[in-house]
């Protein structure tokens, strides 16, 4: 099991993992056989994850909004009366937002990520020929 620690494999995700075995089993007749299934299950279950997450980061963008509508609420009566707090709130506002919005950026280059790993991994099915049982 040592070489699950390998370092080249630890730079590959599971998604190029799976393609890679799928094109290195592409050759054993034994395997081909089932390959197919196999992959197109692992493949829904990604699927699945990947639709998962993007809910996930939906909810939490929701639940962040409406965390920043309450406190812009709650800045409204400081406004008449306090000038100092004001700056700073809204100082700490925008720092909130950019890291929201470094936070949204990075998973949106997740699911791209992950999007166009799916799409190497249907193509590398696509072209893995299918043993016909007789």
């Amino acid at each position: 099991m040592r070489w699950l620690s390998w370092e080249p494999l630890m730079e590959i995700s599971p998604v190029g993992l799976l393609a890679a075995g799928v094109v290195l089993g592409a050759g054993s007749p034994a395997i081909k056989s089932g390959l197919r299934g196999l992959a197109v299950g692992a493949t829904k279950g990604i699927l699945s994850i990947s639709n998962q997450l993007k809910e996930t980061g939906e909810k939490i963008n929701e639940d962040w909004q409406d965390m920043v509508a309450e406190a812009k609420a709650s800045l409204e009566p400081m406004q008449q009366g306090n000038a100092e707090v004001i700056p700073l709130a809204r100082d700490t506002e925008h720092q909130i937002l950019e890291s929201i919005n470094a936070i949204k950026k990075e998973f949106t280059n997740f699911m791209d990520e992950t999007r166009q790993e799916l799409n190497q991994l249907k193509v590398a099915l696509k072209n893995t020929p299918v043993e016909q049982k007789s």
